[in-house]
């Protein structure tokens, strides 16, 4: 399957909707009516996200393994949505997040393959195979804590997985809001943009300082206004991460086979 490219699964389910299994599509209908509530009546945007994020981790699961069944390339769904996406911003349809959105994306991709550079793609595809259907994000965070070497490296992965998810729903949010031309706030456009590009911060610097980056992405490309990485100080975060144990998130992976 290539390549794996997790941010953009549930992106999968929303635009292809209609070939979607009965009982993914009330998961899908559950979500959907869940964001418009949100982002039509100015919710606390955040608040929202963070009760959504099971919802989110259950479709991802659902999404990865219905991609797996159709022997799907990961790399064409990244260039789907990616295109998807660069088409908002060029038509100037909330555009502010698109922009974002694109480099969240990126960013996706550039750790992905750094991720699973070394694990077999059809070892992956075993794994997503195997899920069970009923693994919730509860269950995954248990799954961490017992195979992660410290708390630290715990809070850190969580941390990672939270960020990972949170681009995601901000993902399906402006899909929903382009494919059924919701009338939003400009304020809440706004918070959109500003909490995926916090996200995609957060994803990069952990991605960065475990290792699964040699250079940090906000060295080689800007986004918005954002500051250049402190070199002194990333050496500082990088050593202490080390300290705690952690060498690559690749490596959490396999302790799974």
């Amino acid at each position: 399957m290539g390549q794996q490219n997790i941010d953009t699964a549930c992106f999968y389910l929303i635009v292809n909707y209609d070939d979607l299994d009965t009982a993914i599509q009330r998961e899908v209908d559950v979500l959907r009516e869940n964001l418009r509530f949100t982002l039509i009546s100015n919710q606390n945007l955040q608040k929202a996200i963070d009760e959504s994020l099971s919802r989110i981790f259950t479709l991802r699961i659902m999404a990865l393994k219905t991609l797996s069944k159709q022997d799907k390339e990961y790399e064409d769904l990244f260039k789907e949505a990616y295109s998807y996406f660069e088409n908002l911003l060029a038509a100037k349809k909330i555009d502010g997040i698109a922009e974002n959105i694109l480099f969240a994306l990126r960013s996706n991709m550039r750790v992905s393959k750094a991720f699973f550079e070394n694990i077999p793609a059809d070892k992956v595809e075993e794994q997503i195979k195997a899920f069970p259907d009923n693994l919730t994000y509860e269950d995954f965070l248990g799954a961490l804590t017992i195979n992660s070497p410290s708390p630290e490296v715990t809070s850190i992965l969580q941390d990672w997985t939270k960020s990972s998810l949170t681009i995601e729903y901000v993902i399906v949010a402006c899909a929903l809001v382009n494919e059924e031309k919701l009338d939003i706030s400009s304020v809440m456009l706004d918070e959109l943009s500003t909490i995926v590009a916090d996200a995609t911060h957060l994803y990069n610097a952990i991605a960065f300082e475990s290792r699964l980056l040699k250079v940090h992405p906000f060295q080689t490309q800007n986004m918005g206004e954002s500051e250049q990485i402190n070199n002194t100080e990333t050496i500082g975060e990088e050593q202490k991460l080390a300290d705690a144990g952690l060498k690559s998130f690749a490596e959490i992976w396999r302790k799974n086979d």
